[in-house]
């Protein structure tokens, strides 16, 4: 149905005026008493006419407060996580320290024991004795090679000799 056939329909009643027309009549009337102030015809409109842009407005407000919202828990969870991020640099940071710390303490300590393992043992007992057993072989060692010298010019000026003492096999 058109607003034409509907005004049609309803011939009796005079077309709605706008609200504002309405309203600027009441505020231009004259006269200075309010008792003669008439009250507002029934017909006035108080609610919006355009009821799409007025919701249309609402959404959009309370989509920028949610909106608001959202952004304070995310910054606040972002800055959280650069908190926590900090946080995980100065841990890690104290932990390299520590080990280092350990590392030079056991190094210390195994040069503390090698120290005091040299200064226990000091020389071994047993090192004099072998000393005087590698200078015992070595002149036995000279000894035996001198020995095999002479037996080689022994033996040399023997097979040189021995050809002539040995009668010829023609001999035997």
């Amino acid at each position: 149905m058109t607003m034409a056939a509907a005004s049609g329909a309803t011939a009796s009643h005079p077309p709605l005026p706008s609200t504002s027309s309405s309203l600027w009549a009441q505020l231009l009337q004259p006269g200075p008493s309010k008792a003669n102030a008439s009250p507002l015809p029934a017909y006035t409109q108080l609610a919006p006419q355009d009821k799409a842009s007025t919701s249309t407005r609402i959404l959009l407000h309370d989509t920028h407060a949610r909106l608001e919202k959202f952004s304070e828990r995310a910054n606040s969870i972002f800055s959280e996580v650069e908190t926590a991020r900090r946080e995980m640099v100065r841990i890690r940071e104290e932990v390299e320290g520590a080990r280092e710390k350990e590392l030079e303490t056991i190094a210390q300590l195994v040069n503390r024991c090698q120290s005091s393992l040299q200064t226990v043992v000091g020389e071994p007992a047993q090192a004099r004795e072998i000393d005087a057993v590698l200078t015992t072989l070595t002149i036995t060692k000279e000894r035996l090679h001198a020995l095999e010298d002479k037996i080689n010019d022994k033996l040399e000026a023997l097979t040189t000799v021995s050809p002539t003492l040995i009668p010829d096999g023609s001999a035997k």
